[in-house]
């Protein structure tokens, strides 16, 4: 199973969409402004793996199934527009984005792009990072 972790309005993974349904390959896509109202995650950590499942409506898919990742322009979860004071929908926010952060930690599969991986190289230009000479 690969999974594409990107946004609604990314036209380059609706192309990759396109030749993994050509190719008859198994995956699913995971917008992540649709989580999480309308895609929900269970996850924990059993006998040093991970367990747990990504839920799309009726259609249900196990983390230990998915063996690639497709990390590619994902961005910010989008709490449920009942939470309307800013405080509550930004504490919302933080947590949705920790824990999609955990089970990307936790899943052992191949990813293109590791998320870790591409904040790192984002900051390695900004001064007073580990790593950087600063004059």
């Amino acid at each position: 199973m690969i999974l594409v972790v990107t946004n609604r309005r990314d036209l380059t993974a609706d192309f990759l969409i396109l030749e993994l349904q050509r190719r008859g390959e198994d995956f699913v896509r995971l917008n992540t402004e649709d989580y999480p109202q309308d895609v929900q995650i269970t996850w924990g950590i059993e006998d040093h793996r991970v367990a747990g499942s990504f839920r799309f409506g009726k259609k249900e898919v196990r983390l230990d199934e998915i063996r690639s990742v497709w990390y590619r322009r994902p961005v910010p979860p989008l709490p449920a527009a009942a939470i309307g004071d800013p405080v509550d929908r930004e504490f919302a926010a933080t947590e949705s984005q920790a824990a999609l952060d955990g089970v990307w930690r936790a899943m052992d599969c191949f990813w293109v792009s590791d998320p870790d991986n591409l904040r790192r190289a984002e900051n390695m230009n900004r001064p007073g990072i580990a790593g950087d000479r600063i004059p």
